[in-house]
């Protein structure tokens, strides 16, 4: 009963969150104000990316470039403050993605391709020593919060795993717990 509503929270968080998708997947929109708001986040995303030097966000799909091979994350620069190992596209077994772009500007766009949140990831100092899961928090533009929970290549999630520990991975949550195999993201480029 405790494990169903863990996970009703965890599915009702990933929702509010949304998720960043490639042009593929995104369906017509009709709303016309639905559009203009992704219009604006995306001009928000491609405004940000012109600022910093990498990596370029195209608008049209939202996604983050990373012209980097496969790599693991570097927990140490990202607890100082370096998030270039963070940097690309991520989607979980949902078909949810996250752009993030290096600025710490992030886009989670939905399954079928709404943007549902924006928000910035900011660094923790430490967070491997003062968690048994690194992490980075996230800020969303309206109210509140989470965490972005860091898994290096072989780092197992002590409450339990259901992801594949070969790969460098994220989660997004607000509470520690043995998240389901489609909750983790893993990086597209």
């Amino acid at each position: 009963m405790k494990k169903t509503k863990f996970l009703s929270l965890l599915l009702l968080s990933l929702v509010v969150l949304g998720a960043c998708s490639n042009t593929e997947k995104r369906t017509t929109q009709t709303s016309k104000s639905k559009t203009a708001q992704n219009s604006k986040l995306k001009d928000d995303i491609k405004q940000s990316s012109a600022d910093s030097t990498t990596p370029e966000v195209s608008a049209p799909a939202l996604q983050v470039e990373n012209n980097a091979t496969e790599h693991d994350l570097d927990i140490d620069a990202i607890n100082h403050g370096d998030i270039t190992t963070l940097i690309g596209t991520w989607q979980n077994g949902r078909g949810e993605t996250l752009a993030i772009a290096a600025d710490g500007t992030c886009v989670y766009t939905s399954n079928d391709g709404d943007i549902v949140s924006h928000y910035k990831i900011q660094t923790v100092p430490d967070s491997d020593k003062t968690s048994k899961i690194p992490y980075a928090d996230i800020k969303f533009e309206s109210v509140g919060g989470a965490a972005l929970g860091l898994y290096k290549i072989g780092f197992s999630n002590p409450d339990g795993d259901q992801s594949d520990i070969s790969k460098p991975r994220v989660s997004i949550s607000q509470s520690a717990g043995d998240y389901p195999a489609d909750a983790y993201f893993y990086r597209l480029n």
